[in-house]
């Protein structure tokens, strides 16, 4: 098995951190007409609901579901998730050995060649991860 468990405190320390953004954006937006165009404080806005909906680990538990349910080949692989164990804050899975996205660049190229297909594992949000199969 592989759990998720998130940070104690990270739900805090983000939403510190959006507000801060969402000022910046507010004051770059008020003082510099020639960055209105970028709409900052709409996408510090956007930012704030994706990130809190990312702490929320039932809807990663519903979304691997729903992909599960969708792949039929065997080109990607979703690993079974155990609903009864996990909650908001803690996601329990199966077990899937795999490698950090920066260790494929590590092989030579003829094994990269003869990998004809990558299985996306899993991204950890937290250490900007993606763990791959091959």
């Amino acid at each position: 098995m592989a759990i998720k468990i998130q940070r104690p405190g990270i739900e805090q320390n983000i939403l510190s951190d959006l507000d801060i953004l969402e000022s910046i954006s507010v004051f770059l937006d008020h003082q510099f007409e020639e960055l209105r165009c970028y709409e900052l404080p709409e996408i510090a806005e956007t930012v704030r609901k994706t990130l809190l909906l990312e702490l929320d680990f039932t809807r990663e538990l519903n979304n691997m579901n729903i992909a599960h349910s969708y792949i039929e080949n065997g080109d990607v692989y979703v690993p079974k998730v155990y609903k009864d164990l996990s909650s908001k804050k803690l996601l329990v899975m199966e077990y899937f050995d795999g490698l950090i996205f920066k260790e494929i660049t590590a092989f030579p190229s003829i094994e990269k060649k003869s990998c004809k297909e990558w299985s996306i594992y899993s991204y950890e949000a937290d250490t900007r991860r993606w763990i791959f199969s091959c």
